[in-house]
């Protein structure tokens, strides 16, 4: 995957993008990026685990929120954000499930909540049918893995196959990844660092990679299996999976503390009503301290 290429071009970006609570570490056999706020509050800590498209510094407003009240951590998945390759090239649930489990280790998290979205949605369900490391929580945010008749998933070859890495390609994928309106300010910035992200050297292999691997009924497989409380958060108009996926994700939870279509958000729900889903998320976290 030109590996010496990658890291060179990957640390010209984290010299731009790094912000002053970015950390960077080697875990499991990967130089990982993740940022780290908040404060210790009775709470447990927050553990975001990055979407496609987007990276930790997309999710401010989200994390604004959540150090309100505690700790929140967001995590750059490998092929995310500013974190590097896996040099054995296995990108299937299982090995990003390892790498989430060793960098809890070496942070030393102790009680937290692993927020999955998006296709992150499946490892983070796969720890919580561990329930070792501390969790206390799961936290399932338009989670892939459900099977589905109709759908192309980010990344794939039928969305991918007219790319051109300009910035005008990157906003046009983002705005059928959102719903609710952001500036024109806003929106670009996030379409400029989406664009930073997806044309480092090797990325777009990662993602061929990563669904490659992608196994569309993994997450009902593993759901029953879930050995702490959860909460499910949707989005009402997302590209890929329907709202009514939610319920279906409740119903195999055996602790589901609660599921909410978010009003008027598209599939990167996070990132487009960061706020609405920090309160629902805050909200059960003292449900569990």
């Amino acid at each position: 995957m030109g590996s010496s290429a990658f890291c060179k071009e990957l640390g010209e970006l984290r010299k731009e993008r790094a912000v002053a609570n970015s950390h960077f570490a080697a875990i499991d056999g990967c130089d990982v990026h993740w940022i780290d706020e908040g404060y210790a509050n009775g709470l447990p800590a927050v553990l975001l685990l990055s979407a496609q498209w987007l990276g930790a510094s997309h999710f401010d407003a989200f994390a604004e929120r959540l150090g309100e009240r505690t700790r929140v951590v967001r995590l750059d998945l490998p092929g995310h954000g500013l974190s590097g390759a896996f040099g054995d090239e296995d990108y299937c649930a299982a090995r990003y499930a390892s790498l989430v489990r060793a960098f809890v280790e070496h942070r030393g998290l102790g009680s937290h909540v692993l927020v999955g979205q998006s296709h992150s949605g499946i490892p983070a369900c796969l720890l919580a049918a561990e329930s070792t490391g501390g969790m206390a929580g799961l936290v399932l945010a338009t989670s892939s893995g459900m099977p589905r008749d109709r759908a192309v998933p980010a990344g794939s070859p039928q969305v991918a196959l007219h790319r051109t890495g300009s910035m005008n390609w990157y906003a046009d994928r983002l705005r059928g990844l959102f719903k609710r309106p952001h500036s024109p300010t806003e929106f670009g910035a996030i379409a400029a660092a989406a664009r930073d992200y997806g044309e480092l050297p090797g990325r777009e292999a990662e993602s061929a990679l990563r669904l490659r691997h992608f196994e569309p009924d993994l997450l009902a497989r593993t759901l029953p299996r879930v050995a702490v409380p959860a909460l499910v958060l949707w989005s009402e108009a997302s590209t890929y999976l329907p709202a009514a996926m939610a319920e279906a994700i409740a119903a195999l939870l055996p602790d589901c503390r609660g599921r909410t279509v978010i009003h008027d958000t598209g599939h990167l729900l996070l990132a487009d009503a960061p706020r609405d889903a920090a309160d629902l998320i805050l909200a059960f976290l003292e449900t569990l301290a």
